[in-house]
Order: C-alpha cells, then structure tokens, then sequence
C-alpha cells in the first residue's frame, strides 16, 4: 500500500455526523469564517492593485488593515484535500454579521436574493462553503465560493469529497477518503470584463502528512454543526431589515 493510501483510507471512519458527505455541489450551477481562515482566488481589488498579491493566485488573508494587511500568497495552484461542505450566506454589511447555513430560511434566502441583485454594493453573499486541507501550509482553511463564475464550477468538485462510513452505509455506496485534487485558475476575458474562475483537476502528487484524525475529526465536526445568527427579518413600512 502506498504511503499516500495509508494515511488517507483510515479517514472514512472519522467520528463525524452523519449527513457529513458533500451536498450536491451541482445545486450551485447558474469570507468570513466562523474558527477558520479563508483561502481565496484573487483576481482584482486593493491587494492586488498594491502588490500583495498577483491575479490569479490562490491566498490567505492575515489580520490588519489597509496597507498593513498581509497576504500569505500560496501561489497559481494549490493542492488540497475537500472534506465538507455547506451551503452558506452571509450579510458582512451590518454589525454582527449575520450568517445562514439554511438555503430554505428566509433569512437566507433574503440574502441570496440581495446579493443577486446589488451584486457587492449588498455587502451579502452567498455559495456552497468548503472546508479543505492546503497541502504547502499544512492547514485547513475555509473556501467561500461567492461569485457566479465560482458557484457554477463548484459542480465539478463533487467527485473529490470523500464518503464517510455512516454515509456510505445509508446509501450503500462504498466508502472512499477524500480524492486528492488541484486547484489552478483561468483567465476569463468578456465585454462586460475580465475575471479569474477556479478550476479543479486530479492531484499526482501523493499526500503523506495530514493533521491526527481526532484533529480532522473535531474540525469536520464543527464546521457541518456550525451555528446560524440569523434573527427575525422586520419589515415595517415596507422596509426589510435584518
């Protein structure tokens, strides 16, 4: 057995919930975290335009503000191990933010709906929420796919996820851990602008360190458990507020 086989076959017997198994990423096709960072896709914005970063590179996001930001740049691609997913929206433009895990609450809904018509101007977003391991920093990060471009090629992350044991068994389907893959980017050139979109292939490079499963176990665990903060939306003279 090969050491890459080793380390992750014992994963599909993780103590994690059951339901954990991606959801149906395909759903998509048309950050903020909560105890993890964000790993992102930079196109365009401030830290580009000031050379923390170059397009098209895949990075994290430290703490500061303005000049003092500090982006750790992980380069064009990235290879990574996809273990969960959840569907997510986020309102970032009111304090504290709120944050819905539920697409069929109307609180997410409401969010989605003003993302899709303000587009930033909103301060609201809305995509499947993934949780990864990121093979060169050795962490686990969360990816918030938000964007059209992003949400409709999240179909094709599907068959890398893993299917956990209490899974598998009520489906019967066999278990597998999760499919090793490498996240790159594409240059996308239109009238209305130009953009970069993630894109998705199979990893040859075997992984051999992994955090302890007990680790991956509690990690996975908290994410797919995680709390909303979504209070009652208000609506008086017309107005809707959340």
């Amino acid at each position: 057995m090969s050491n890459e086989l080793a380390t992750l076959s014992g994963l599909t017997g993780l103590a994690v919930p059951a339901g954990t198994t991606s959801t149906d990423l395909s759903a998509y096709s048309t950050g903020i975290g909560e105890f993890l960072q964000n790993i992102r896709l930079f196109g365009k914005g401030e830290h580009v335009e000031t050379g923390k970063i170059p397009p098209g590179h895949y990075g994290v996001q430290m703490s500061g503000e303005g000049n003092s930001v500090e982006i750790i740049d992980l380069g064009e691609t990235i290879d990574v191990l996809l273990f969960a997913s959840r569907d997510k929206a986020l309102d970032y433009g009111i304090d504290p933010p709120v944050v819905c895990y539920d697409k069929t609450n109307e609180v997410f809904i409401d969010i989605k709906e003003r993302a899709e018509a303000e587009k930033m101007k909103s301060k609201c977003l809305y995509g499947p929420s993934i949780l990864l391991y990121e093979r060169k920093s050795k962490k686990l990060y969360e990816w918030f796919l938000i964007n059209t471009s992003s949400r409709e090629e999240a179909k094709k992350l599907r068959p890398f996820f893993p299917v956990w044991e209490e899974d598998a068994k009520l489906f019967g389907v066999e278990p597998h851990p999760p499919i090793p893959c490498t996240l790159g980017a594409k240059f996308i050139k239109r009238k209305k602008g130009s953009w970069y979109i993630p894109t998705v292939t199979r990893c040859s490079t075997p992984f051999t360190e992994l955090p302890p499963n007990e680790v991956l176990a509690e990690n996975i665990t908290k994410f797919v458990t995680a709390k909303a903060n979504t209070p009652d939306l208000v609506e008086e003279d017309g107005a809707r507020d959340v």
